[in-house]
């Protein structure tokens, strides 16, 4: 997913994200909101990651990776989206952790 900082805009109360069109996919873009849980966690991460972004990042995407306690340059690409069900997997310990894939994102979200 190529989300750009500028698809993301605080509105205080909440996010509002803007995810445009693909050129293959889906030719509409969405449009969503992010508003604060029970806890008021969700908009503290957001600008909290927000605020990790080294000053020095050439690209304008939104995800980028982060090691050793740090956020880098480079930008998390798909391949690295595919990935996270499988780290998810081996972080609670379950079965066969390299079963689950970037497909479980898509049939999770088609069920939602």
């Amino acid at each position: 997913m190529e989300l750009q900082t500028s698809n993301v805009e605080d509105l205080k109360s909440k996010f509002l994200i803007t995810i445009p069109g693909s050129k293959t996919k889906t030719k509409e873009k969405r449009i969503f909101t992010i508003v604060n849980n029970d806890q008021s966690t969700f908009l503290k991460l957001i600008r909290q990651y927000i605020t990790l972004r080294p000053q020095h990042t050439k690209h304008t995407r939104f995800f980028r990776h982060y090691r050793n306690n740090k956020c880098t340059t480079n930008p998390v690409g798909i391949n690295t989206f595919a990935k996270i069900p499988c780290i998810v997997a081996q972080f609670l310990k379950l079965d066969q952790p390299q079963l689950y894939t970037g497909h479980c994102f898509r049939r999770s979200s088609a069920s939602i």
